[in-house]
């Protein structure tokens, strides 16, 4: 009877944990679907702005501007692509693009490492006076500084000229980025400073 009784248990537990182990791949299963399902549908809202983009691309002036929006178009305009780079200069802007990329891109890295740096590891008097004018100017529209900023550039004689692009990236870098790197700066233990000191005793190798 002993015997009996537990290979009965035994059979029920075996049961009991194979209908356990069935449900919980169901569910994980099924949260896998759900999760593939969101995933694709977030995949195709991002990239339908791209697609939107060299569909119009390839729209005539007529479907561009008709009330209704065409997602495919009805004839592709492959001249379309021909005229872009025979009617403007449009060579000459990507160039313009990529040379003030390349330019204002290290600029930009250098200097705001270097102001986050002294931000979060320096004490100097108005440490915190200073920062929070830096963060000031983050609030302080674009549109607001466009004519004075053009005059200054027009009596310095930089007027069509790669300089007022460039230049602001080498002189103090940007706001935002200065804040968000002094902050990331600050998660940084300390030891690791003194670690690198002992290692090359120059401040900037702990930088």
């Amino acid at each position: 009877m002993a015997t009996s009784t537990e290979t009965a248990t035994r059979s029920g537990t075996v049961t009991i944990d194979r209908t356990t182990s069935d449900s919980v791949r169901k569910q994980r299963r099924v949260r896998k679907t759900i999760t593939y399902i969101a995933l694709t549908i977030t995949g195709l809202i991002f990239a339908f702005p791209l697609y939107w983009t060299a569909s119009s691309s390839l729209q005539t002036w007529q479907e561009l501007r008709s009330f209704t929006p065409h997602l495919v178009p009805a004839s592709p305009q492959w001249q379309n692509y021909v005229d872009v780079f025979t009617t403007v200069p449009f060579a000459r802007w990507m160039a313009n693009s990529f040379l003030i990329v390349a330019i204002t891109i290290p600029g930009t890295i250098i200097t705001s490492t270097l102001t986050a740096y002294s931000f979060a590891r320096f004490n100097f008097v108005g440490k915190n006076v200073w920062f929070i004018l830096m963060l000031g100017t983050m609030m302080i529209p674009a549109t607001v500084t466009l004519i004075p900023q053009y005059l200054l550039w027009f009596k310095l004689g930089f007027i069509n000229t790669y300089v007022p692009l460039t230049i602001g990236s080498w002189l103090g870098g940007s706001a935002f980025m200065i804040f968000l790197l002094r902050q990331f700066i600050l998660t940084i233990p300390r030891d690791l400073d003194e670690a690198a000191t002992m290692t090359a005793p120059a401040p900037s190798a702990s930088w």
